[in-house]
């Protein structure tokens, strides 16, 4: 479990650093293509998947039939979802208005047929709990895909090939690593009966992140089919720092507690404690986080992306305050997919969708500004109804769910009251950003130690011994 969590904040800061370098060598523009292929990625990868390799992580007893059929099915369907990108290619950069997409859909179509030979071997890495090997995976894929083709193809000025380039090269990167560090049978054949017992469960799973998916990008559709490719640029980079903490948070909960949950999933009582722990380590570690993001909003865009991307400003402070609801939700949806409720998930998730789209849409009359707290209003709606099915699966009281947020909301106000300042007493010091944020930094931080150490002379301070726990021993719950 260390390797997961070492490697998680690892990639974290070298995606901060490769995206920094980048940012400087590109324009808004390049993003904004890239922005608009990875959309139609995004959809196209589910059909890489369907669902078959979180089965196979899920179902109880799995036999060598089930591996093959899985194996046979994820190519199948990966060549699927390469040849359809390819030819759909053209209608897409027309919808988008954008003529330079339709060349780079056609290069990063190859994607899919790359990653549907490895998702077998990740889901058997994943349900043998083996984290040494995706950490070591994850690292090395972005470090060769993004660190080095990517920040040489952009110093080397090929714009958005540079971001096309650097996918493609950590797709491959990590499908070769994860072949040969789970081999399993390769031949192509179908077992009827072990493949529908798959593709019962996969076919919930998939519905359940094709919802996700759409509520996940169609705010970028939007601004790309009604605004510029620049607007979509910033917008899209405001949205990728916003979801990083989320993204590497929520791969920490799938890859390693979702396998955990499945074992309590027939004790009740177990499952309950674990949700409890859950909720009130997120509300710990996450609210205090967004406070520090929107803070300092202003002073992380111009370090990070440079001052030429100012206006993203605005955008990522908007996002920022929707973090923890971003993550309160994927917590509840781990313990749904645990107990295998992913119909349930499934109709949650279409409901996610249709707000994001339905505030989007009407915000789009507002601007980009609009768009984002057209998403904002519609994460925490979809916070309340993921919360529901949380607790309907768990039988954890709404009285201890809220008690489990009490916590971090303390600790956020006292991080924010005291950030705050930091930011009155610097600001006409004028002493740059770079100093104001590692001040508040280092302010946020012993403000949270302070709190949680008063935390830990009590019973609701027992979490926190049990977070460390489960980061440095093996994930049980």
């Amino acid at each position: 479990m260390s390797w997961m969590v070492l490697s998680v904040f690892f990639k974290m800061a070298l995606q901060l650093l490769f995206l920094s370098i980048m940012a400087r060598l590109l324009m808004p523009q390049d993003y904004g293509v890239m922005a608009s292929a990875m959309i139609v990625m995004s959809f196209a990868t589910l059909l890489s998947d369907v669902g078959v390799g979180k089965a196979v992580v899920q179902i109880e007893t799995l036999t060598p039939k089930h591996i093959s059929s899985a194996f046979s099915f994820s190519v199948f369907v990966g060549v699927g979802a390469s040849l359809l990108v390819y030819l759909l290619s053209t209608y897409i950069s027309n919808f988008f208005s954008m003529p330079e997409l339709d060349l780079v859909l056609e290069v990063l179509s190859i994607s899919f047929l790359i990653r549907g030979l490895s998702v077998i071997s990740e889901a058997l890495i994943v349900r043998e709990m083996h984290f040494k090997s995706l950490a070591i995976r994850d690292v090395l894929s972005y470090l060769g895909g993004y660190g080095v083709v990517g920040c040489m193809l952009a110093y080397l000025n090929y714009g958005v090939w540079a971001l096309v380039a650097a996918h493609v090269s950590t797709e491959l990167i990590r499908s070769v690593w994860l072949i040969i560090q789970k081999p399993h049978d390769k031949s192509l054949r179908f077992e009827l009966v072990p493949l529908k017992a798959l593709l019962v469960y996969g076919g919930g799973s998939s519905l359940a992140s094709f919802f996700n998916t759409v509520a996940s990008k169609v705010d970028q559709v939007i601004i790309g089919r009604y605004m510029s490719s620049e607007t979509l640029g910033l917008y899209n980079r405001s949205a990728q720092l916003m979801t990083m903490p989320a993204s590497i948070f929520g791969t920490v909960i799938s890859k390693v507690l979702f396998p955990a949950f499945s074992i309590l999933q027939a004790d009740k009582e177990k499952l309950s404690a674990a949700h409890f722990k859950g909720v009130y380590l997120t509300a710990l570690l996450v609210a205090p986080a967004s406070v520090v993001l929107y803070v300092f909003s202003q002073e992380l865009i111009f370090i990070l992306l440079g001052h030429d991307w100012e206006g993203a400003v605005p955008l990522f402070e908007i996002l920022a305050i929707g973090i923890y609801f971003r993550l309160g939700y994927k917590i509840n949806g781990e313990f749904a997919r645990a107990v295998g409720k992913v119909y349930k998930l499934s109709y949650v998730q279409f409901k996610f969708a249709f707000f994001v789209f339905c505030g989007c849409f009407w915000g789009k009359a507002y601007g980009v500004e609009g768009v984002a707290y057209g998403l904002l209003a519609a994460l925490i709606l979809h916070y309340i109804f993921m919360t529901r099915l949380g607790l309907s699966v768990t039988g954890l009281g709404f009285g201890k769910f809220l008690l489990s947020h009490v916590p971090g909301i303390v600790i956020s106000l006292c991080v924010y009251f005291s950030l705050s300042l930091v930011k009155l007493v610097f600001s006409d010091l004028n002493i740059g950003e770079v100093a104001t944020f590692l001040v508040g930094s280092i302010v946020s931080v012993i403000v949270w130690f302070l709190c949680v150490f008063l935390l830990s002379k009590n019973q609701l301070g027992y979490p926190i011994v049990w977070f460390f726990y489960l980061m440095f021993k093996k994930s049980k719950v």
